[in-house]
Formats: structure tokens, sequence, C-alpha cells
């Protein structure tokens, strides 16, 4: 025996596929458009630019564009006046802002230890090359490049011992490079560079 179904529960089961697949079709959309919070979300916070219209609120971003009367600046105001040919000229040319501060230059030897240990030590040695029989320094990395000079003695670099090396001279180093050794400008601060210039010169009176 067969079973009738109605025509109008056919109709209405038709008319709930087509809202299902039209509610279906909204919501994708509503994923789809990750822009429009209609849910706060904060594994998702969408953010714009810092000069870009907001869609929904119809609001510019938190930075405005600069008037014409502002001034632009570029992070190259004050550079650097030597090149690495010019460590003949750091001494006079190159000022050391902490110069008679004794309170400072005890906490600044300190945070130089530091400093030396992570960017000088491995090429340098602990000891600045001390102990080495050579002339080269006694960080690990000697072993691949064998020609580190040692912070003790004459360098080939200079035709002075670097015991004579004055802080500016040291410092310009840092800044600069030399020889082999590129510039950690972009690595070490200015404060740091001048700490580890003051922690290689106690280094070399003896202390550690």
């Amino acid at each position: 025996m067969k079973t009738t179904i109605p025509h109008n529960n056919i109709h209405e089961g038709t008319k709930m596929g087509r809202l299902t697949l039209i509610g279906l079709v909204i919501i994708l959309g509503l994923f789809k458009c990750r822009d429009y919070q209609y849910m706060p979300d904060m594994n998702y916070s969408p953010g714009i630019d810092a000069q870009q219209i907001e869609k929904q609120a119809s609001r510019k971003g938190n930075i405005n564009l600069p008037k014409n009367s502002v001034a632009h600046y570029t992070s190259n105001i004050n550079p650097y006046p030597l090149t690495l040919a010019d460590l003949s000229k750091a001494q006079t040319t190159i000022v050391n802002p902490y110069n008679g501060n004794a309170k400072e230059i005890l906490k600044m030897i300190t945070r130089g230890k530091d400093r030396y240990r992570i960017f000088c030590a491995p090429c340098h040695g602990m000891d600045g090359g001390k102990s080495s029989k050579n002339g080269f320094g006694t960080g690990p990395v000697i072993r691949a490049w064998g020609s580190i000079p040692s912070l003790f003695g004459a360098g080939r670099h200079l035709r002075k011992a670097r015991e004579d090396y004055t802080l500016s001279e040291f410092y310009h180093v840092m800044t600069a490079g030399v020889g082999s050794m590129n510039s950690y400008a972009s690595q070490i601060n200015e404060y740091d560079r001048w700490a580890i210039a003051y922690y290689i010169k106690d280094l070399q009176k003896g202390n550690k």
C-alpha cells in the first residue's frame, strides 16, 4: 500500500529548505566580511590604517594626516660624523658626555661588563685576550676566524697599543667599525657603547 504525502507538506519542506539555505549564505557572508564586528571577538580584532576611514563608524583612525606646518624628521637627525677610516680623529672629535660623572661611571662599568659579555666576549674573550700568547682574542669565534685582535698590546689596525686607546676611540670602533669588524651601532645603543668602553678600560687595568 502506497503512502501519499500531502502536497502542502512537500511545499512547506521545500520552503524550509530554501530558507535554511538563505540563512547559511547570510551567515557565511558575515564570516567572510571580517572587518564588520557583528559580535566582538578578541581572537580577531580588525585594525585600521592610520588614515583609513572606518566603514561602520565613519570616522578616521587615531593618527590624522600631518598639517603642512608640521616638521618632518628622519631617523638620521644626528648622523655619526666619522667613518671607519677616521679612528685617529675620534679622540678630538667625539665628546664623552659622561666624563667626570664618577657615580654614573661606576654604574656604567657594571652595565658595560654585562654588554661586553654579550657582544664582545664571543670574539675578544672574557679577559679581552689578555691570556693570549699570539695577540689574538680568546673568544670561541677565534676558532673559525683566526685574526680577531686582543684588546691588549699593539693592534694590526693602529700604530699604538690598545691600552692607549681612549674611551672615544673605543666608542668609535663600536660605532663605525674597524678592519673586519663591522659597526655595532644598530645593535648597541649609544649609552651601552660608552659603558662597554668604560668596562674595557677597567678590564685593561686588571679588573674583572
